[in-house]
């Protein structure tokens, strides 16, 4: 997937999906801005939306299935206390990324305990980058050019590991090429058989070799986004970015210094708390309320069968305000209300307030100390809607702290321009890592800060 004309692929690997986007290589300031675009992974993965391909995989009848057809087929599944392997992005960012990727799952997951957590991790990317392939070509080709350059993103800041974590990152995505080249095109249209697997995980890697630019920081990423709306001069931005997994928060300032120069400050923080938490605690809440279920058994199937569509459940309940779940003949009726009552999101809301109050704060400490007119703050990922994350941003706007607090647009104005074939302002908020990821200037990617 390389050659002259060359663009840049950023792979957002999201926990509960994945996107892609590229912009051109050549292409500098205004017209990598407009020429940058969001991939259809999801159109050709046959998902329901088609930038976004769910991070799901499922083993079943000696057999591999991917994405949408994954969260499909256990849902349909009559086996008990079986699983699809999910949100298996975090395993990504463990203490110790090079022990960890031999260990096995659970027998839930892998019932013949046949593959380790690398296998099934680069299995996975195989099946993506052959997603972005045919999208690319798809996207792209017809305006000439391939990709040339890669980048991931990756939540946290894991500074202290970076360095070894990005060489075992780039191994999985060059084993995963290896794979993707040794699999038939379009090898996801079928269950992909345990044997077939295995022999492409064997495969020798390609002499055409990707190459990995660097890694970017998602909340890195996201602020890349929105710098063509921000003054070019001095600024400063707060970037919020609620995934599945974790809450990200990543403080940018860019200021003259005593000589002149520009000069790039970033203060970034993580939680191990967000969209996937509040997955659970509606879990709770909806077999909480399930009272014709008595025995851990029962309360244990609904669980199962409820966990491959509880995301797209949130979704309904905040959507609708309440939610009627119908399961073997019971009726189970749960409010947004009830959710929002529950102990464990209440929890999670103070904390992630707690948290996005003591860098608004920091911020806004540092924006003042430079002399800077306000503080942007940008709101991204899949929670970025979600009723107390709005209230949350509203009340950061009205605090008093010396530098006005600034609320962006849900999109940034710059797309108005972009040379997007489609209307994506609306879901701006879920493309933005993998937009910015492609358009990130060199001293936002992880390498370029320093940290690598």
């Amino acid at each position: 997937m390389s050659g002259p004309g060359g663009w840049i692929v950023a792979v957002d690997f999201g926990t509960a999906f994945s996107k892609a986007a590229a912009v051109p290589r050549s292409a500098t300031g205004p017209d990598a801005i407009l020429r940058a675009r969001p991939l259809r992974v999801g159109q050709v993965a046959g998902a329901s939306r088609p930038h976004f391909v769910p991070s799901a995989l499922y083993l079943a009848d000696r057999s591999i299935h991917f994405g949408p057809d994954a969260l499909d087929r256990v849902q349909r599944s009559t086996v008990g206390k079986r699983e699809a392997l999910q949100s298996f992005k975090l395993l990504l960012g463990t203490n110790d990324l090079e022990a960890f990727l031999p260990t096995r799952p659970s027998r839930r997951i892998d019932p013949e305990g046949v593959f380790s957590y690398r296998d099934l991790i680069v299995l996975y990317l195989a099946y993506f980058l052959a997603l972005i392939d045919h999208a690319f070509r798809e996207d792209i080709v017809i305006d000439g050019g391939s990709a040339e350059v890669w980048r991931y993103t990756r939540p946290g800041w894991f500074t202290d590991r970076t360095q070894n974590d990005h060489a075992l990152t780039v191994d999985l995505f060059e084993r995963a090429e290896a794979v993707r080249l040794a699999l038939p095109d379009k090898f996801w249209l079928s269950p992909l058989s345990y044997e077939a697997a295995q022999t492409a995980l064997l495969a020798p890697s390609s002499a055409e070799r990707l190459n990995i630019e660097a890694g970017v920081f998602e909340a890195s990423a996201a602020a890349a986004a929105y710098l063509p709306d921000v003054v070019d001069k001095a600024w400063s931005m707060i970037v919020v970015d609620m995934g599945a997994g974790t809450t990200d928060f990543g403080s940018y300032m860019r200021f003259p210094d005593a000589c002149g120069e520009s000069k790039l400050v970033s203060l970034d923080h993580t939680i191990a708390v967000a969209g996937d938490d509040i997955d659970r605690s509606l879990l709770n809440v909806i077999i909480k309320k399930a009272k014709s279920f008595q025995t851990s058994r029962e309360r244990g199937g609904l669980w199962r069968h409820l966990l491959p569509s509880i995301r797209a459940r949130k979704e309904e309940i905040f959507a609708r305000g309440h939610l009627d779940i119908e399961f073997f003949g019971y009726r189970v009726n749960c409010s947004v209300r009830d959710l929002q009552r529950s102990r464990d999101y209440r929890a999670i809301v103070r904390l992630i307030r707690k948290d996005f109050a003591a860098v608004v704060s920091r911020t806004a400490r540092n924006a003042k100390q430079h002399n800077l007119a306000e503080t942007i703050v940008v709101a991204t990922g899949g929670g970025a809607e979600l009723p107390f994350m709005s209230d949350m941003l509203r009340r950061a706007t009205a605090r008093r702290s010396g530098v006005p607090v600034r609320l962006a647009p849900s999109a940034p104005r710059w797309i108005a321009q972009s040379d997007f074939r489609e209307e994506v302002s609306p879901i701006f908020h879920q493309l933005a890592i993998a937009i910015g990821g492609a358009m990130a200037p060199r001293e936002l990617l992880i390498r370029s800060v320093g940290v690598a």
